[in-house]
């Protein structure tokens, strides 16, 4: 079975760097909606979906509770390859 984000992802490319939200902004994508998936009890991971030209950018930022390492935060940005000299 193919979880959501594959699906999301798919034709999309990886950036070798994560970009907050207002520098997404700031390079010309509007913001389209967000959604959240709870893995489980611990983990949480909110997808943000951005526009521009018709094409998308999605940034994936997990959070995940521990209770030796405390709360840690994973981000990752996919664009479609039109945009990836952008960044």
């Amino acid at each position: 079975m193919v979880n959501k984000i594959t699906i999301y992802t798919n034709g999309l490319i990886r950036l070798k760097k994560s970009l907050d939200f207002e520098n997404i902004l700031n390079h010309g994508f509007e913001f389209v909606n967000s959604e959240i998936l709870l893995v489980n009890k611990t983990t949480e991971t909110e997808i943000e979906f951005f526009e521009k030209d018709g094409k998308k950018l999605i940034r994936i930022i997990s959070t995940i509770e521990t209770q030796s390492e405390g709360t840690l935060t994973y981000q990752s940005t996919w664009v479609d390859p039109f945009f990836l000299n952008l960044f």
